[in-house]
């Protein structure tokens, strides 16, 4: 659904269909956008926010890797790799505890990194590199679009319109005391979180590979 469409239902289901200000219109788009903040911070997030395999490059002499501006979370089910754009190779690189990074490998030692961990805004590498022809190639869980009154569909109102306008449903229905619109969007929120878990779930399901023991 577009961002003009989403309103729209939103106002109907509000039952402000005909009486609403451009004003009101806003604040339903404010809230659309709060609400969108919040999924996105929910322990599941759906494979729609997950990002094309991409690349940041490294800095020669520096163990912090700045995350994307777009950053979410990881993608567990995804390897994390250095690509050396000279010798034109890949390597896989793991995922490790700081403390243990750094008795492995000390801080003055330097090399191809082989470690990472995830700390606040960065991800740190060990060796600390000592080229500036290093890639970190991953995939990720990205935020989604920021959806306009006037714009595109976004992946939320694309796949999920219902749980983000019930998400944003729950407080307008509740701060214009409509009773029966918050009702049915606590209802709807709960249906469609369980929907978008069980779609994650088949997706996971089709693409599970078992061992010949299983």
């Amino acid at each position: 659904m577009l961002g003009s469409e989403v309103i729209t239902m939103m106002k109907q289901r509000l039952n402000r269909s005909t009486s609403a200000s451009t004003s009101f219109e806003t604040w339903i788009l404010d809230e659309l956008k709060r609400a969108q903040d919040r999924l996105e911070t929910d322990p599941e997030l759906p494979s729609i926010l997950l990002s094309e395999r991409s690349f940041i490059d490294i800095t020669i002499s520096e163990e912090r890797v700045v995350l994307p501006t777009d950053f979410l979370r990881e993608n567990e089910e995804d390897d994390m790799q250095v690509f050396e754009t000279v010798a034109a190779d890949f390597t896989e690189i793991t995922k490790s505890d700081m403390d243990e990074m750094r008795v492995k490998y000390p801080d003055e030692e330097t090399g191809r990194p082989r470690v990472y961990t995830f700390m606040g805004k960065y991800f740190r590498l060990r060796p600390v590199p000592e080229k500036a022809t290093y890639r970190l190639y991953m995939t990720y869980f990205q935020k989604d679009a920021v959806l306009t009154s006037g714009g595109a569909a976004n992946e939320w109102s694309a796949n999920y319109p219902d749980l983000l306008m019930s998400e944003a449903g729950i407080i307008l229905a509740t701060t214009l005391k409509n009773q029966g619109a918050l009702t049915m969007f606590t209802g709807l929120r709960g249906t469609e979180r369980i929907r978008l878990i069980n779609n994650e779930t088949a997706k996971q399901m089709a693409n599970y590979q078992p061992t010949p023991e299983d």
